[in-house]
């Protein structure tokens, strides 16, 4: 889901507010740097994958896990001095916990196990004018790459 717009959805429904009261308005034609984007994986294997490295339009994204914060180890709202991810950097979000803020993540690897669904949320690096074609690409461990299209602007179905 990139989505112009202050709030997206995980893959599971879940709403996430992506911009701040100090940054980037909202529905204004650009997804600028520090804005955030959900990407949704599912692991079809029978073995579980380990992130070597994600790429979103040819920028590394580099994982993080929160564990420099105190609980509950959310996203964080905007106006929280500790929002995290900063730029650059992308979170991987399991689900929701059923309160306010209480996203689970993933801790402490960049892995997805068999047949899990998840919700990579990327701090974008740069800005983007929407709408506009960005690749995604993921590289694993083993070296097995995939890359698929996202388009700046717009929702999945």
């Amino acid at each position: 889901d990139a989505s112009d717009v202050g709030i997206v959805k995980a893959h599971d429904g879940i709403e996430i507010i992506t911009k701040g009261p100090d940054c980037c308005g909202i529905s204004d034609g650009l997804l600028k740097e520090d804005e955030r984007i959900a990407i949704y994986l599912q692991n079809n294997s029978v073995e579980q994958l380990w992130f070597s490295e994600i790429r979103v339009s040819g920028v590394v994204y580099n994982f993080t896990t929160y564990t420099d914060f105190p609980p509950p180890f959310g996203i964080g709202g905007w106006d929280q001095n500790w929002v995290k991810p900063q730029q650059g950097e992308y979170v991987i979000l399991l689900g929701h916990d059923g309160r306010k803020d209480g996203d689970l993540l993933k801790f402490p690897n960049p892995s997805m196990q068999p047949g899990e669904i998840i919700t990579l949320l990327v701090d974008l690096d740069k800005t983007y004018s929407v709408p506009r074609d960005a690749q995604f690409k993921l590289t694993t461990t083993n070296g097995n790459i995939f890359v698929s299209t996202i388009i700046m602007g717009q929702s999945s179905p």
